[in-house]
């Protein structure tokens, strides 16, 4: 095997036990939300500490552990969407992944050009 080797991150519900245990066994998580009636949103920072907990609980080595959260579209309220993200970082995460509509480029130059949502 390379060493080191790339991390492995595996991504599921955070919603359902197996998901969260086998997580526990690998260097990272991209936990998604089982969509709702209402659509999807992004984990809540008191979400995101309840699975780093459940995670760290079940861990047998010690090592550094990704929690890459996000995925959905940016928000029209820029400030409310770094909020959310400091939120979520100060509760474990230690990425934020954004989506963006492949089939609109238009959207996807804007939110270039916007640059990252910075938090710091």
């Amino acid at each position: 095997m390379q060493t080191p080797r790339i991390p492995i991150w595996l991504g599921g519900s955070s919603q359902r036990k197996g998901p969260v245990r086998r997580a526990a066994r690998c260097d990272g998580v991209l936990p998604l939300r089982v969509p709702t009636s209402t659509g999807g949103r992004h984990l809540t920072a008191a979400e995101v500490r309840h699975l780093r907990q459940a995670i760290e609980s079940q861990r047998t080595e010690r090592g550094p552990f990704d929690v890459a959260i996000g995925g959905l579209e940016r928000g029209p309220d820029r400030e409310e969407e770094r909020a959310h993200i400091a939120s979520v970082a100060e509760a474990g995460a230690t990425w934020w992944m954004e989506g963006l509509p492949a089939a609109n480029g238009a959207i996807m130059r804007a939110a270039l050009e916007c640059g990252p949502p910075r938090v710091d």
